[in-house]
């Protein structure tokens, strides 16, 4: 195991027990557009189920960033989730039955999170 999977399962392991603060999250990723019988679009939805929390932006970081009053951060745990997962822009994250819209997306350069901005 590469020292950067061992600190990503340390932040995770150390994260979970805190009650009340980690839901569970779903992100559902569209895949590419195929062509139906009737000559429409259509798009393969994948759900990656894991750990996660939402919280608010500071006045200063909305200020500094030119974030909406509206959006919302949320942080997720890389190990809880499923193999193959890169959240990116335009999916969809349903967290406590409240669905959001991915806005932007960083990682940490340990891989243990990714910082979502969402709307």
């Amino acid at each position: 195991m590469a020292l950067l999977d061992q600190i990503a399962d340390l932040v995770y392991a150390a994260a979970s027990p805190i009650g009340g603060t980690t839901w569970d999250v779903t992100v559902k990723q569209k895949g590419a557009a195929t062509v139906d019988a009737y000559g429409g679009f259509t798009a393969s939805t994948t759900d990656y189920t894991g750990r996660g929390f939402l919280e608010d932006y500071t006045d200063a970081a909305r200020q500094m960033g030119g974030i909406a009053l509206t959006d919302r951060k949320a942080l997720l745990f890389t190990p809880s989730f499923t193999a193959g997962l890169v959240p990116a822009a335009g999916d969809m994250l349903t967290v406590e039955s409240s669905t959001y819209e991915v806005i932007s997306v960083a990682r940490d350069p340990a891989a243990a999170t990714w910082t979502l901005q969402v709307r």
